[in-house]
């Protein structure tokens, strides 16, 4: 609008004609009286408004300028208002942290140090329990250990290092009980395993020995037990043909099942006890044979082989009464035979009339009647 007004102003001037004057040395004519006031009126009527324009151009040009005032830009008190809802404005100087004090420093500066041998610790331990399959046998523990941790991390990041130092502490106080309770866990697993082994079943506890080598993996009673596990079932069978024989006197077949048995699996100890039960029962089906069979050569009168029976049959039962008598028996049966032969001899040698001779066949017949 300004410019405007400007332009216009500027439009008149250059419309003014300059009015024509006429000079003269001598007498000026006379001009007619109405028609110069005419003129004169006239042009005081447009000049004016003219120097009126001209005047209020130059003002707005020249002096409305210098009253107007721009924001001051200098100091760092200026308000920064918040574009919506209830936030209050805040100056700079107020948004900035104020100065913390040597003490608050050396304080902050302990915290971070606790904190950081704190996570120190739990890495540690985290370390090792993951060397340990922990995600297998403790899984639910272990992730709410680390939740723990990781809120100790963000609070760390905000400075926040008493939190920290809280959030950690109780992570890591987690994952102490966690690796505490590992041994009990892996030895859990072991019992459980031999308990299936006990009871027949395979699968149990073949998954309980390998749930327990994931704890440790080099554990030389939870392998042996693996390996039990692995040939439960063939050992199962065996021992169930060992056990028909035996139920059926076939004491031989019976031991040699056993024994296979026995070779699968060192430490089964059923096994190991029917062995000894089926020895007992053969050593006294054979001990009994033997003094069967002596008992009949010494009424045949084959002490001989009545002897022979009798000193078999003692090998296997050093001390059995009976064997012992049935040998004095045998003897002295032996003993009568032999006494016998040399009284005859003697009345033979009488005959001959061989005193010599028959003299020392009573001799030796009292010697062994002594």
């Amino acid at each position: 609008m300004k410019d405007n007004d400007k332009d216009k102003g500027s439009a008149d001037l250059n419309n003014i004609t300059p009015a024509k004057i006429t000079l003269t040395t001598g007498n000026v004519a006379a001009a007619p009286e109405n028609t110069g006031k005419a003129n004169t009126k006239s042009r005081r009527m447009w000049i004016l408004p003219l120097i009126i324009l001209i005047i209020v151009a130059g003002g707005v040009f020249f002096i409305l300028p210098s009253h107007i005032s721009t924001p001051s830009l200098e100091g760092n008190t200026t308000a920064i208002t918040a574009p919506a809802g209830n936030a209050t404005p805040l100056t700079t100087a107020a948004a900035q942290k104020p100065e913390s004090s040597p003490f608050q420093e050396a304080q902050e500066a302990r915290q971070r140090s606790k904190s950081q041998d704190l996570l120190s610790e739990i890495l540690s331990i985290q370390e090792e329990l993951e060397s340990k399959n922990v995600l297998v046998w403790g899984e639910e523990s272990y992730n709410n250990a680390l939740g723990k941790a990781t809120q100790g991390d963000d609070a760390y990041r905000n400075r926040n290092f008493i939190e920290s130092t809280n959030l950690y502490g109780a992570a890591l106080i987690d994952l102490q009980n966690l690796l505490a309770d590992m041994d009990r866990i892996f030895s859990d697993a072991v019992t459980r395993g031999y308990a299936a082994i006990t009871d027949g079943l395979s699968e149990d506890a073949r998954q309980a020995f390998e749930f327990a080598l994931l704890i440790y993996p080099d554990n030389e009673e939870a392998s042996n037990g693996l390996k039990r596990a692995n040939t439960l079932d063939e050992v199962l069978q065996l021992l169930t043909e060992g056990n028909d024989f035996q139920q059926n006197n076939q004491l031989e077949d019976a031991r040699e099942k056993y024994q296979q048995v026995v070779a699968l699996d060192p430490d089964m100890e059923s096994a190991k006890q029917q062995i000894a039960i089926v020895n007992r029962k053969i050593n006294d089906r054979d001990f009994n044979q033997l003094m069967s069979s002596g008992y009949r050569n010494l009424q045949q009168n084959n002490l001989e082989s009545a002897r022979l029976s009798f000193q078999k049959a003692k090998r296997l039962k050093p001390n059995a009464p009976e064997v012992l008598s049935a040998l004095d028996q045998t003897q002295a049966g032996i003993t009568n035979i032999q006494i016998n032969q040399h009284i005859n001899r003697a009345i033979e040698f009488e005959r001959q009339e061989d005193w010599s001779n028959a003299v020392d066949e009573y001799n030796k017949a009292l010697a062994l009647d002594s």
